[in-house]
Formats: structure tokens, C-alpha cells, sequence
């Protein structure tokens, strides 16, 4: 249409479900996680809570050093 500016399309960001002993145990956002409720109200030093803990930062850190969806191949994203 003429005269009607677009805007650009800002990139998506992916959620990742996070799975263990085949419950969803959490998510991982862009810049954050979070925990499901079961695993949240258990103690920090509970061993199935710092697996699922650590799985999470992992994907954070690889998300912020590369830049991609952990998972994903490089040239795998969605295209907007």
C-alpha cells in the first residue's frame, strides 16, 4: 500500500521446554528460566532440581555466547 511504512520485524525468540525423566521440569527463555512448580518447592541442594538448575544455565550461556537456539543447527531458525 502506498505510503504505509513497515516496520522491521524484531527477531523471534524461542522457549525451550526443558524435559527430564520425561515431565516437562522447566522452560528457558530468552534471558531468564524458570522452574515447574514440583521442582521449585524442592529443596536448592535437591539432585533432580540442580540437573535440571544446570541443563538451563547451560542453555542461557550457549544462547548468549552464540546466539542460537541450543538444539538448533546454526542455519535452523525460524525466518521472519
Amino acid at each position: 500500500m502506498a505510503g504505509v511504512k513497515s516496520r522491521g520485524v524484531e527477531p523471534l525468540t524461542m522457549v525451550m521446554l526443558v524435559r527430564y525423566q520425561g515431565q516437562i521440569a522447566g522452560f528457558v527463555g530468552a534471558t531468564r528460566y524458570g522452574l515447574s512448580p514440583e521442582l521449585a518447592a524442592r529443596p536448592e541442594d535437591d539432585g533432580d532440581r540442580r540437573r535440571v538448575v544446570a541443563v538451563c544455565e547451560w542453555a542461557l550461556e550457549l544462547r548468549r555466547i552464540s546466539g542460537r537456539e541450543p538444539g538448533r543447527p546454526p542455519g535452523d531458525r525460524p525466518q521472519a
